[in-house]
């Protein structure tokens, strides 16, 4: 039986992962990110981090949401890179 603490968990993860994709969509249509290099590499660097943290502390929810996150900072920091190569 899933408990109270696992499924408030998985509505976040699936919450903060929703609103990531009006921003996602916005950077692949313009074919350009708003966002600094700064802060979506720190970003990255950061999700990556906790990705770790979140296997060696085997929490799986955190784990997932950072996985996606990286995800999809990693398509933001290629839009930036992009950007300053031209």
């Amino acid at each position: 039986m899933i408990d109270l603490i696992t499924i408030l968990g998985s509505i976040g993860v699936g919450m903060i992962a929703i609103s990531w994709i009006p921003q996602l969509v916005k950077t692949v249509k313009e074919k350009k990110s708003g966002l600094s290099f700064n802060f979506t590499f720190a970003q990255l660097i950061g999700s990556l981090m906790l990705i770790i943290y979140a296997f060696m502390a085997k929490q799986t929810l955190f784990f997932i949401l950072n996985g996606l996150a990286s995800i999809l900072v990693a398509i933001n920091l290629w839009y930036v890179l992009k950007k300053v190569r031209k």
